[in-house]
């Protein structure tokens, strides 16, 4: 009898288990506008679904938007708010943040009147993307905004970013030469409580990301330089702002801090990208630290002589953490960026598992895909936003995708419908000259040829075959596309010559 309650019971998990990851939705979208830039740093699960923040520059005009998507659960989008404040040059949000379940607010920076003059924003929407109020403030006289914000325990509002305070050339001309941390305080209706721009450590100095502590003291990353060297700092402030101490945390020549989350172990998780040297590439790195800034462990991830870059992380509900960012698959095949996705186990920094995505599912095309902003869901998945650079050097969209818990995505769900490429055949490979493509659409195409170091060797309009007779020995990419620039395929071919 106990064995058989024993067996059913085990029977009842593995059924609730499998119901609980057929529950995980994913999808994966791009917004494209047909504009010339398009990129998300702002994207929450809502209590109904999700809010994408992207900003968008208009090609006809020269002017930006901030665009609001409502997403439902299952991915369909349901509205969207376009956002402009006349004349805007730019408008740029760096991050949302839920106040309650019915309101969240967007900060960032918006340029007013010309591309020069650049002031902090906030503005609160509901859970639909409409616009509840919208707060400007001129912290300096330059290039500032607020890259983060946070509901503190005192139920107000803080925002922490950077103003120029320009001693060298009087407004309207700075020189940008006194980048300084700004945070500002303010109640929930974006009134200001007091604000404080804070003198340079070292110097060019930018808030990046912060957290309160449970005594109300506040524990800010910032972005330093020490002579020609940017570096990593950790400020710990009095709930008033007031600077208790200031200190380094960087070991390599050029550390670029990114974002900052409190574990409920009580230690600290900061995040970014290193290198040895400001003009070679580097890795992405999170380092644990005590709220002394004494660090516990530092960790480089990524592709060794590689670019990547770790934008944002997050605290996990089992106590570890994930970080998401760009980088290179470990892959001779692969020329361009990929969006990057990877679970860490805070204890001790090792890799639980590292995932990348591509926009269309094809790893070895030609466009670059980062990913800006990150959000762990109630299903145990993760949603993450940011921007697929298309071979079109000057387009570029806003890019959503929501993955299960162990980082997958289906592709079928692109709202885009690009072609499976698997269901391509591509024939014979390897070749001496003539390769045939079966199962692409009728039509011109276009298709392009790249040898592994990236370089473009032929480009041609075909039907369904192409002829690499003229090329020399060795292994390439070929990359077609239909007329709207739209990928069709991205595949590696052996190439033997007679």
């Amino acid at each position: 009898m106990k064995l058989i309650l024993k067996s059913s019971f085990f029977s009842c998990a593995l059924l609730l288990l499998v119901a609980w990851a057929s529950a995980q939705v994913t999808f994966n979208q791009e917004m494209n506008y047909k504009n010339g830039w398009e990129g998300s740093r702002a994207v929450t699960q809502t209590k109904s679904g999700y809010l994408l923040v992207y900003n968008s520059l208009q090609l006809t005009n020269g002017y930006g938007t901030l665009n609001i998507v409502q997403i439902d659960s299952n991915g369909s989008n349901v509205s969207e708010n376009v956002i402009r404040v006349n004349p805007d040059y730019e408008f740029l949000a760096d991050g949302i943040k839920e106040i309650n379940d019915t309101t969240y607010i967007i900060m960032g920076s918006l340029a007013k009147n010309n591309p020069i003059q650049v002031s902090s924003f906030i503005l609160a929407i509901n859970e639909v993307g409409d616009s509840l109020w919208f707060q400007t403030y001129d912290l300096g006289h330059g290039s500032e905004g607020f890259e983060q914000g946070i509901v503190t325990n005192d139920g107000n509002l803080l925002h922490v970013g950077a103003a120029v305070v320009d001693s060298f050339v009087s407004y309207p001309n700075p020189t940008n030469d006194t980048l300084q941390v700004a945070l500002v305080k303010t109640d929930l209706l974006g009134n200001e409580i007091w604000r404080k721009v804070y003198p340079n450590a070292h110097h060019w100095e930018v808030g990046r990301s912060f957290v309160e502590l449970d005594n109300d003291d506040i524990m800010v990353l910032v972005s330093t330089f020490v002579g020609n060297f940017k570096k990593t700092m950790l400020w710990r402030l009095a709930p008033n702002g007031i600077v208790k101490w200031q200190r380094l945390l960087s070991s390599g020549t050029w550390d670029a801090p990114l974002d900052l989350i409190l574990g409920t172990d009580g230690f600290l998780y900061l995040t970014g990208y290193t290198s040895q040297n400001v003009l070679a590439t580097g890795n992405g790195f999170v380092i644990k630290a005590d709220t002394a800034a004494n660090v516990i462990w530092k960790r480089q991830y990524g592709v060794s002589g590689k670019e990547d870059f770790l934008e944002k992380i997050r605290l996990l509900p089992d106590g570890n953490i994930i970080t998401a960012g760009s980088g290179w698959r470990n892959s001779p095949f692969v020329t361009h960026l990929d969006a990057m996705l990877i679970k860490i186990n805070a204890s001790n920094g090792d890799t639980i598992w590292q995932k990348f995505y591509n926009s269309d599912g094809v790893y070895e095309n030609m466009e670059q895909d980062y990913f800006w902003a990150l959000d762990v869901c109630d299903d145990g998945g993760f949603i993450m936003s940011g921007m697929t650079g298309k071979p079109a050097p000057t387009h570029q969209n806003a890019w959503v995708v929501k993955v299960d818990s162990n980082g997958h995505v289906d592709y079928t769900t692109d709202i885009n419908d690009v072609a499976n490429t698997q269901a391509v055949l591509v024939y014979p490979n390897p070749t001496n000259g003539l390769v045939n493509f079966k199962g692409l659409p009728k039509g011109l195409k276009n298709a392009k040829v790249y040898s592994l170091l990236g370089k473009e060797v032929l480009n041609q309009k075909i039907d369904n075959s192409i002829n690499l007779n003229k090329l020399a020995t060795g292994i390439y990419l070929v990359v077609v596309s239909d007329k709207n620039g739209t990928s069709l395929l991205s595949e590696k071919v052996q190439v033997i010559s007679n």
